[in-house]
């Protein structure tokens, strides 16, 4: 509340107004708003809110899984681009917003097709990557560009995007037969819930696969 002194001039609060001397002189300011969205604006933002909190989670997964073992160097996105990339593909959700998933954008054609488009890779470094892989009885046949493949891996993976749980194996290719197709073994079953994904990596490269 403001106060008035002996020589009228005010002092303190006063509605939306904040009174202060200052050189003998009378000055007022606008109090400060805290909360300059309203409850509308708020409840807008929610769905949003709630996805990239969803897509955060799924790149933490997937970090963890592709994190490299020992001996083996592998590129390692950060967080921050695992995220964006896959913020990409869960637009492709046809969901309604707030229910969108990166798994539902993966089923798509488009989520899809981004996912599998992407490298990261340092700098401008040239990349290896997986023209296709097909499941073909008990192998999958992995067919890459032919270019030098010394000191790459594929990485098989299976992945539930949702809880983090994972099965992996790392296969080194072999640097001879440029342009052949690569046969690794069909290491996983199928599970409910899970995705299964290829990744050829190095330590300056990383691009990942979706299998059917």
């Amino acid at each position: 509340m403001a106060t008035i002194d002996k020589h009228g001039l005010m002092h303190g609060k006063l509605g939306n107004f904040i009174y202060f001397v200052r050189n003998g002189k009378q000055f007022k300011r606008c109090r400060p708003s805290h909360d300059h969205t309203t409850p509308s604006d708020r409840t807008a933002g929610k769905p949003n809110l709630t996805e990239f909190s969803e897509v955060s989670k799924v790149a933490r997964h997937l970090r963890i899984a592709i994190a490299a073992e020992p001996g083996i160097e592998i590129y390692h996105p950060t967080h921050a681009q695992m995220v964006g990339l896959l913020i990409r593909v869960k637009n492709c959700d046809p969901a309604a917003p707030g229910s969108r998933t990166v798994a539902s954008g993966l089923q798509t054609e488009n989520g899809k097709a981004i996912f599998e488009n992407h490298i990261f890779r340092w700098k401008r470094t040239s990349a290896t990557y997986v023209y296709e892989a097909l499941a073909r009885n008990r192998h999958i046949e992995v067919l890459t560009t032919p270019l030098d493949r010394k000191g790459l891996h594929l990485i098989h993976l299976s992945i539930n995007l949702n809880t983090g749980d994972f099965q992996r194996k790392i296969h080194p290719l072999p640097a001879s037969h440029l342009f052949d197709p690569f046969l690794i073994p069909q290491s996983f079953r199928r599970k409910k819930n899970h995705v299964q994904l290829l990744l050829i990596a190095s330590n300056k490269t990383l691009q990942r696969v979706v299998m059917e």
